[in-house]
Order: C-alpha cells, then structure tokens, then sequence
C-alpha cells in the first residue's frame, strides 16, 4: 500500500486527464508528439554488420528547462572512433514502458525484424548496458538471440560493492574469478564475466558502456539535450552526427595519405600487432600437433622470480604456470574466432591476431611469409573502414538546411499532408531512475524498490512509473 500511495498511476492519470484532451474545441483528434528516433545511415540496418559486433546502450535525463530522456545506442569502428548506431529522444523516466517503446521503435527503423537478426539480435553481437534494471530487462527481451547481454566494467565493481558477498569477492574480480560457485550465481556471473559469453559473442576489446556514455556526454556539450522543442533537438542531433561522419572521413582519408592507399591500416590495428610481437618473448617453442593445429607453449624463463617461483611447486603446479594453447589459423578464413586460439584472445581483443598466433605465423614454415591481413577480423582492416564509411558520402550525409526545411513544410501544408503535433507539458519533479531517486516529499527511502526486487525478483509497473 505504501508502495502504491507513492507512486499513484491511475490518481495521475485521472488528476491529468483534461490537460490532454483526445479532440480539440472544433471536435479534431489531437496527436501528441513523444518523442522522435534518428538512425544515421552508415549503421542502418544491415550496414551495421560492418562495425565491431559490440554495442553499448545508455540512458540519461534531459538537462535544462528540457523534459524527457535520451537514449543512445553506439559502437565504434576500425580505428575504435565511436559511431552511433541509434539517438532518440523520449518524454518519459527511465522504465519498463518507455524502454519497450525505444526498442520497438528502433527495430522498425532498422528494417523489422528480419534484419536485426543479422545485427543486434545476433548470436555474435554482444550488448553492454549500466546498472539500470529496465534498460536490461527490455533490451534482452528485444534481442534474445544476441550471444551476449554484460555490464559496464565500473557497474559490475558498483554492484559488486553493494552486498557483503560482492565486496569480499571484489579482489578476486579485478584478478577476473570468482571466490565462489555460489558468489557467481548470486551476481548473475555472465553479466560480469565476460569470459562467460557464449560464442560466437565476444567483447573485441569492448568491456565498457563509453561509446554511449560519451556520445550522451557530446550531445549534452553540444546543448542537444537542453533544447525543449522536440524539432530543435532533433535538428541538433543530426547536425552533431554529420559533424561526426565527417570527422571520421578526414581521419580515414589523413591515414591514406601519410601511407598511401597500398600500405594504410587503422592506426589501432597497427597498435595491437606492435604489442602482440612485444609480448612474443614470454612465449615458448611452438610445435605442429596435427595439420591444422599448432601448440604454443608459456616460456619457462620470463623472469627470476618466476624461475624461483616455479623451483619451489611441484611438476603439476610448473605444468599450470606455463600453460599450452592450441592455434588453429586455419579457422579465421570461417571467421570462427572462438576457436582460432584456445587462450580465447580472439574474443576478447580487437584484433584476432594475439601473442600466441603471431608466434605461430612466425615460426611455421608454412605460414613464415603469410601476410596478416587475411588473418584479421574483417571489421577491423582498412577494407573494412572503408565499408563504414564509403556508403554514407559526404553528398549523401548532409542535414537540411532551415530553408529547405520551411520549403518542404510549405509542400505538405498545400497538399494538406501536414500533421499537427502537440507535445504534452510533462512535469516530472525529480529526473533519473525511480530506483535512484532521493526522499522526496512522502519521505521514501531510496531502497524501496531495490528491497522489492530482491524480494520477490520484480516489481509492480506501479512502482516503476511516477506521476507526471
């Protein structure tokens, strides 16, 4: 009842049910303006196939006079520059009905259903989100299929920190285990573990939720989520991601020119392969098992003191400090990454050629003056930079200027196909999640709604929405 007394929706809905009217005073139907959507044409649909299979949702509030939430969906691409992959506005918290209008909203503007299948809701693609339980909930129901749903680096240790469990195990966690069986399953293990991911998923070198936070960080700078007309955001918005586009052309087109068209490749490909060969020392010999696989074993000699270390353990324990790995370089022409090195690098890093391989490329007589390229993620490679950007041409990604805009505007109100749009006055007292929120006037606790879910597990969609 208390719970109920709080968050008040039918009381709301009644208390606000003239400011809204269905018809106007000469009896026409009044459509209310919510919100709006923009996907930007270089990850439309089946082009985001092209990016790294990684993306990262975040939701924060409006700033200003402004109402309403943002909402950003992101990845980032070969040189890890990052790039929108959905931007929408909504008058509305962060819950369950406003998080279910997002995902269906964005699934029709990328192509239905069909089409995410090949991206978003992929076995391959792996999804990253913050600590906010609607914004988890709504984005796995939206994308079942997907091979991966994990938490930002720094919410897992926000979670971890918030029970006795989590804070013991903690230590163990920055080392990447857990203290327990127990422990993982109470944490929920594969949103905090990335190593729990079922393959195909992987996280590329991606652990944290950045490439939407900071794309919600530029939009706040850029005065984007501080405009209250809907038209003025949105104009805004795709202004900033054609500014964006541009940029990650003139970055593209300055790395050509400084190597030439022949010999370019993404800055942070070069970067990876540079540490992998400095990392070749700690690696042992490497030895053909079979025609396809190749075993790279730890050198014994990295240091004194694991020298020392390794004298004082018996053979089983110097056995586990110098682990074997099988490679199978033959397995990144089926782009089957998961089993190209049995260290699980592939997965975890951006580009596919780890230590283990590379030692493998360069002691086989057989691969001895193979080129790396064919070997690389296809997404991570100057041919595929240029399928991220090539597409979408400078002609073709321009915003509309005002005058064009007040043209075409002027067409539709003589052709009678101009809609009117009303946007709703919504007055929310305090921003952010309802699960967050500070004691407000009935006086509640900030832990109501945390208490119920470990209770019962969910929460009544009372308890979610507030009042407007």
């Amino acid at each position: 009842a208390g719970l109920r007394a709080v968050f008040d929706v039918v009381g709301a809905l009644l208390a606000n049910l003239d400011r809204f009217p269905d018809v106007d005073s000469t009896g026409a139907v009044c459509s209310y303006a919510m919100g709006w959507l923009i996907c930007p044409p270089d990850t439309l649909g089946t082009r985001l196939g092209d990016f790294v299979p990684v993306t990262a949702l975040d939701w924060c509030s409006a700033s200003g006079a402004a109402q309403g939430s943002f909402i950003v969906r992101a990845t980032h691409d070969a040189d890890c520059h990052k790039v929108p992959v959905t931007v929408a506005k909504v008058l509305c918290c962060e819950a369950i009905p406003g998080c279910e209008v997002f995902h269906a909203e964005e699934e029709a503007a990328h192509g239905g259903s069909t089409v995410v299948s090949q991206t978003l809701n992929a076995p391959h693609h792996t999804h990253i989100t913050d600590n906010g339980r609607a914004l988890q909930r709504c984005n796995k129901n939206a994308n079942p299929a997907a091979g991966g749903h994990i938490l930002d680096v720094k919410h897992m240790k926000d979670r971890l920190s918030a029970t006795p469990a989590g804070r013991n195990a903690k230590p163990h966690y920055e080392r990447l285990h857990a203290s327990s069986q127990g422990f993982a399953n109470h944490v929920r293990a594969e949103l905090h573990f990335p190593a729990l991911l079922t393959p195909p998923a992987g996280t590329h070198g991606t652990i944290t939720s950045n490439d939407a936070e900071v794309l919600n960080f530029m939009l706040q700078r850029a005065k984007v989520r501080s405009q209250k007309a809907h038209v003025d955001s949105l104009s805004a918005t795709v202004h900033l991601l054609c500014r964006m586009h541009h940029r990650r052309v003139a970055i593209r087109d300055s790395v050509v020119r400084r190597y030439g068209a022949e010999y370019a490749q993404p800055p942070r490909l070069l970067h990876d392969m540079c540490m992998a060969q400095q990392q070749l020392e700690s690696l042992g010999e490497c030895t053909q098992v079979s025609g396809e696989v190749f075993s790279v074993r730890s050198s014994r000699s990295t240091s004194a003191s694991v020298a020392a270390a390794s004298a004082q353990h018996s053979a089983v324990d110097a056995e586990q400090s110098h682990p074997t790995y099988d490679v199978r370089p033959r397995a990144a022409a089926q782009q089957q990454w998961v089993n190209l090195c049995q260290a699980g690098c592939p997965l975890r890093k951006h580009s596919s050629i780890c230590k283990h391989f590379l030692q493998v490329l360069m002691s086989s007589p057989e691969f001895g003056n193979a080129p790396y390229l064919p070997f690389q993620k296809p997404f991570t490679t100057m041919a595929g930079w240029n399928r991220t950007l090539d597409p979408c041409n400078a002609n073709a990604w321009e915003p509309p200027t005002w005058a064009e805009v007040v043209a075409e505007t002027a067409e539709l109100r003589a052709q009678g196909k101009l809609s009117r749009l009303f946007t709703p006055d919504i007055q929310i007292e305090t921003g952010g999640k309802p699960s967050k929120l500070k004691a407000c006037k009935e006086a509640r606790h900030h832990t109501v709604v945390e208490n119920a879910l470990s209770t019962t597990g969910t929460v009544d969609g009372d308890v979610l929405l507030r009042s407007v």
